[in-house]
């Protein structure tokens, strides 16, 4: 959070050792600005160059906030995904997947299925925090999908992962064997908030679309922009 002026001043004022530099810096200046006035012949008395002085830390107080948010990285103000509370697009997600859906909704999960459909899937949307240095990691390409796929094919023989496009987040799909029956999920991150979408069903193929069906409504409404 980006303070006032006058609250970041208060606190360096306070701070040990910043005192005694805070003050001989104004007596010098108030030296130096005392014997300019002398030698250019002004009647400026004392009072009016410590205004002087004063007006002249306050342009250089707001010259050094201003070089701190110029030089913040850009992720430094970001706030993660646009949708905290996944209640709010539960209609959506129904609608998205189509008749037959039943389940339900809390802030933090969707858990639905549809014993008509075909696969009979079950589907749950989540939305947690990863914080382990993955998304940087994915984000500066020191960890590749290769490397992800290598670590699920170590679980599951039969995994693959492929990208997702799904900027500013960084994301990816998983296809897998859960015993008889088959899974997929998503993994979207940005700025360290987690969603999963994951669908578990009777093929790969029920799974994968369930997937598929959800990613651009996750992206437009959740990710954001």
């Amino acid at each position: 959070m980006v303070r006032s002026g006058f609250g970041l001043r208060s606190k360096l004022d306070r701070a040990p050792g910043v005192v005694r530099l805070a003050g001989a810096r104004r007596a010098a200046a108030l030296r130096t600005s005392a014997g300019l006035a002398r030698a250019q012949g002004s009647d400026v008395d004392d009072e009016g160059v410590l205004d002087l002085v004063t007006k002249r830390l306050k342009l250089m107080l707001r010259a050094f906030l201003a070089s701190v948010a110029m030089l913040a990285p850009a992720g430094a103000f970001s706030k993660g995904l646009a949708v905290k509370d996944l209640t709010t697009i539960e209609r959506a997600v129904t609608e998205a997947l189509g008749p037959g859906f039943i389940g339900r909704a809390a802030p933090a999960r969707i858990d639905l299925m549809c014993a008509s459909c075909a696969g009979e899937p079950i589907v749950g949307v989540q939305i947690g925090v990863q914080n382990d240095g993955t998304e940087q990691r994915v984000r500066a390409g020191q960890t590749k999908i290769d490397d992800l796929e290598r670590i699920c094919r170590a679980r599951s023989p039969e995994c693959r992962i492929s990208a997702l496009d799904v900027a500013p987040a960084v994301g990816w799909v998983s296809s897998y064997r859960v015993g008889d029956t088959a899974g997929a999920t998503a993994i979207v991150i940005r700025d360290g908030d987690l969603l999963t979408i994951r669908a578990i069903a009777r093929d790969a193929a029920s799974a994968r679309r369930i997937v598929d069906t959800l990613l651009p409504l996750v992206k437009e409404r959740v990710v954001g922009r």
